[in-house]
């Protein structure tokens, strides 16, 4: 049996450690992947350097990064030809190929079918050049350039065929038609915020980003018998991938009234002239104007200065026993302005703070405002809190979810400028000799004196209103989601809703300066109402492009749910007009309670067909059926149907020059 030679095995023993050492090296080198770096910039058409651009491995896309706030990048991959995707909302996304270190700038064309081409228009959304149907695009830069708190007024004169009509008083919704007045009932279009019916009225242009509206049957016959007024579809606004962006957006205004004689009222001297010629036998100014006048027990009459009937030793006032009041006031000989009387100027200051961004994979967006606009008329205003978040989010490159949510909160007394004996009715029939206070500083009125009219002392019933309140909560969402599948199909879902909630009080004074309510005892009312909308929608998208042949067809259903209670009450002749005390138990006579509560629902099913041929000649279907529970059983479903054709000439070849 042979022996190794002890000579020989340091030899040996060399020799495998050296192998060894080898072996380890070539293993270690054989794992080690030659990294090249990718920089560069990305611009757009103009120029202007792009942040938030993703760039990422088209055959993995969790290898990426984005472009910084100039519009820079860089990214470290592995040697040998890579595929690069470069993309961001609202540009045509492009492939490039890099190999060894490379330097990129890229030139980020505009997409037209996202951006000012694109359109949402029923459920989903077509290239504006491919519309058959009546659909205009409100330009949101000349939206936004109006200082307005709420998006329904700064909507006037952005589309041509939509009219509003503001009332003027801070808070209230104006009224809004689409091509005139289209029925003996309402004629408010329908008007959807991310697929939500929902009030204009209660948000703020900062927060939208795009405003669609409806004009015609062959683009709102989708949304059945409630587009037929047409339909207003507001998008607000989403995160971007990016970087966090942090943006404000503020004014302060001022509304001034008119200057001058705004209502073209007569002096006094030229008001007794007239009202004499009218009416020969005039007490109030058989010998010219008077000094005073003056109405109670004792009396109704006009007086000159020193007369007993006018001696401020007699005048009284008490507005629990209107009976023995003797009031006195004092004739104003140059006419009271009881337009700028009631009429000032009013300060307006409107403040939006967001914070947004995101990545390829998510994105969010959380905005503040807070609006404090006061009314030109006193005690008005309208003072809005109002908060918006939304995210979105992409698991996978077929699947997408998300959540809109909006919430405001409303400090809005209620003002009526509409009715007869209301205080803008009473403004322009109240006479010039009437004084604003008498003689002791309480308000003047129609009461203290003859032949002055029925009305009321309109600074006096808005100064008294400071007891009124109307607060108004608010929440809109919705929640969301979509999968792509099979290339050329999208499925949707979406549910969501609102839910308001109202409170107001109103106490009304006893008007010892109206000659109609010298007498009425004072009154109280107040009043709760909640109100609630479901909406649940599904949608089946086809999409597709096949030689000279565009088609896109939509089918869907949608439920929808409204429910509502509210309750109120009111009384007379409340002990004490102290603010703490204004309940309904301290009413002493004529106390009233009453409620009411509705529920509806509306179920639908719609589709549309969009075909075009050679990119020249297009065709457009929609049928929606509705059934709504308000309607018997007999009458509960209706079928809307609408189609549409259109030919773009300047496609054809003798159009070309």
């Amino acid at each position: 049996m042979g022996t190794i030679s002890p000579s020989r095995t340091p030899e040996k023993k060399e020799f495998f450690l050296l192998l060894l050492l080898c072996l380890v090296f070539s293993l270690g080198a054989a794992g080690q992947v030659t990294q090249v770096t990718i920089t560069g910039t990305i611009k757009d058409e103009t120029g202007t350097p792009l942040s938030g651009v993703s760039i990422r491995v088209k055959k993995d896309t969790t290898k990426g990064t984005l472009t910084d706030a100039i519009g820079y990048f860089i990214l470290r991959l592995p040697a040998g030809p890579t595929a690069l995707t470069i993309s961001s909302v609202g540009y045509l996304s492009q492939d490039i190929i890099v190999d060894k270190n490379t330097t990129v700038n890229a030139v980020m064309t505009g997409d037209r079918r996202n951006l000012t081409e694109v359109l949402v228009t029923g459920y989903s959304t077509q290239l504006k050049k491919d519309i058959t149907g009546s659909v205009v695009a409100v330009d949101m830069k000349s939206l936004r350039a109006i200082p307005d708190g709420s998006a329904d007024r700064a909507l006037q004169g952005q589309a041509a065929g939509v009219n509003v009509i503001n009332s003027g008083v801070p808070g209230v919704a104006s009224k809004i038609s689409i091509r005139g007045i289209t029925s003996f009932g309402s004629s408010d279009p329908l008007i959807l915020i991310d697929g939500v019916p929902s009030d204009l009225n209660n948000i703020a242009a900062d927060d939208i980003e795009s405003v669609q509206v409806l004009k015609d049957a062959g683009a709102a016959a989708i949304y059945g018998v409630r587009g037929s007024n047409g339909v207003i579809i507001i998008t607000r606004k989403k995160g971007k991938a990016g970087a966090p962006v942090i943006s404000y957006d503020g004014y302060v205004g001022v509304q001034t009234p008119r200057s001058g004689n705004a209502l073209n009222q007569l002096n006094s001297p030229d008001f007794a002239r007239l009202f004499k010629i009218a009416f020969p036998s005039t007490v109030l100014f058989q010998n010219g104007l008077p000094d005073y006048i003056y109405g109670g027990s004792g009396g109704i009459g006009t007086g000159m200065a020193g007369d007993p009937q006018v001696d401020p030793s007699k005048y009284n006032l008490d507005p629990a026993n209107p009976a023995n009041n003797y009031l006195i006031q004092k004739v104003n000989k140059t006419g009271t302005d009881w337009y700028h009387a009631l009429f000032k100027p009013a300060l307006t200051t409107n403040n939006h703070i967001s914070v947004s961004g995101g990545t390829d994979r998510s994105s969010y967006l959380l905005s503040l405002g807070y609006l404090n606009q006061q009314g030109v008329v006193l005690e008005t205003w309208l003072k809005r809190y109002s908060v918006q978040l939304n995210t979105q989010f992409k698991p996978s490159r077929n699947f997408r979810l998300g959540e809109n949510l909006y919430l405001s909160y409303k400090d809005n007394p209620a003002f009526n400028n509409q009715g007869e004996f209301a205080t803008m009715a009473n403004l322009y029939k109240m006479e010039p000799i009437i004084p604003l206070y008498d003689i002791k500083g309480n308000f003047g009125g129609t009461f203290a004196g003859p032949e002055l009219g029925s009305d009321a002392n309109p600074v006096a019933a808005q100064k008294t209103s400071y007891n009124n309140r109307r607060r108004i909560w608010d929440v809109t969402g919705n929640v969301f989601a979509e999968v792509d599948f099979l290339k050329h199909f999208t499925v949707r879902t979406s549910f969501g809703g609102t839910l308001d909630q109202q409170y107001n009080q109103t106490f009304d004074f006893t008007a010892y300066w109206d000659k109609q309510g010298y007498a009425s005892p004072n009154s109280y009312n107040e009043g709760s109402q909640y109100t609630s909308n479901t909406i649940w929608t599904n949608t089946l998208t086809y999409n597709n492009e096949f030689g000279r042949h565009r088609i896109k067809l939509v089918g869907g259903s949608e439920a929808i749910r409204n429910y509502g209670r509210n309750i109120s009450g009111g009384g007379l002749g409340l002990f004490s007009s102290d603010y703490d005390y204004l309940v309904l138990n301290n009413a002493s006579t004529n106390l009233t309670l009453t409620g009411t509560a509705f529920q509806n629902t509306l179920f639908s099913l719609f589709g549309r067909a969009d075909y075009a041929f050679n990119d020249k000649y297009l065709l457009s279907a929609t049928v929606r059926r509705d059934g709504s529970s308000v309607l018997g059983s007999d009458k509960r479903f209706g079928v809307f149907p609408a189609f549409s054709a259109g030919w773009r000439i300047s496609n054809e070849s003798f159009m070309k020059d």
